[in-house]
């Protein structure tokens, strides 16, 4: 270590109180314009971020960039100087960071593949993404990627869901099925949303067979979708996990034996539905039958 690091850990060891084996500080390192920006934060007597390359950068510096909002405030507008923001994507992809950490780097709106991992982490809080939602929303044709991300996290809230649903309403035709899809795949989505969405002229087959699959659509929807024209919509309808049994009844009656085939392998069909299926004109929906019992009774 040469002696600008030694003077950059030791002021780091003097304002975080922390030994230098628990934060990694031995891969960080400091040009000359780095070290005249430590000397500005050391006559404020705080050390507000760690200036580091993407490949030295861990998990510990993150946790003390968090401790303090003005710290991501200023590497957001010294972006490009200080600091590659783009270190931060693998440690939020591995859930290294905590909550607090994600929402402060929801602020971050500037730099779409930071917001983007924030929108898609599992560990994200429901109020930031709701948060997070709102601010994309604000011009919403420049951010569908990022809504889209936002709507496929299983923690946004159905009141979000709904949030980005109305708003989509601004966008084109195109980018608006594009979103409505990722909405519809989401089981916190509100059921009157799925609804109105499987009744639109417009609505594509992927949309609806996400509609059909969501166990949040309701069975008057489900009983709809049953009947639509469309293989693709009425084989995904068995497999949705609040389908009825006469819903399953009617589908063994479906002319295409896709249909029948997707009722004989759905966990949700009764014993009753298989044994009929077990006499279905259709060899591969008989099989189908047959193997669904045999794994029930445990011989498979």
């Amino acid at each position: 270590m040469d002696e600008k690091e030694k003077v950059g850990t030791a002021i780091v060891e003097r304002e975080r109180e922390l030994p230098l084996d628990q934060c990694g500080h031995k891969d960080v390192f400091f040009s000359e314009d780095t070290n005249n920006f430590l000397e500005r934060l050391e006559e404020k007597n705080r050390l507000q971020t760690l200036i580091t390359d993407k490949s030295g950068f861990t998990h510990e510096h993150l946790h003390f960039l968090a401790d303090d909002k003005n710290s991501l405030v200023l590497m957001d507008s010294d972006y490009g100087n200080w600091l590659n923001l783009t270190c931060y994507v693998p440690a939020i992809q591995l859930n290294l960071c905590s909550q607090k950490e994600l929402d402060l780097l929801s602020h971050m709106m500037g730099n779409k593949i930071i917001v983007s991992a924030v929108a898609r982490s599992k560990r994200t809080s429901s109020s930031t993404l709701d948060k997070l939602a709102t601010k994309a929303s604000e011009d919403i044709s420049d951010n569908v990627a990022l809504l889209k991300d936002i709507a496929s996290n299983a923690v946004t809230s159905s009141e979000t869901l709904e949030k980005i649903a109305v708003k989509a309403n601004r966008l084109t035709k195109w980018q608006a099925v594009a979103l409505f899809e990722v909405i519809c795949e989401n089981p916190n989505t509100p059921s009157h949303i799925l609804k109105e969405l499987a009744r639109d002229n417009w609505s594509k087959d992927r949309l609806l067979y996400a509609v059909a699959k969501n166990p949040s659509t309701d069975n008057y929807t489900l009983v709809e979708l049953s009947c639509h024209p469309s293989l693709g919509v009425r084989v995904a309808v068995p497999n949705n996990p609040t389908v009825t049994v006469e819903i399953l009844d009617e589908l063994t009656k479906d002319k295409e034996g896709a249909v029948r085939f997707a009722v004989a392998r759905s966990k949700y069909a009764t014993r009753d539905l298989l044994e009929k299926l077990l006499t279905d004109q259709d060899e591969m929906v008989r099989e189908a039958a047959r193997w669904t019992i045999e794994k029930r009774s445990g011989d498979l």
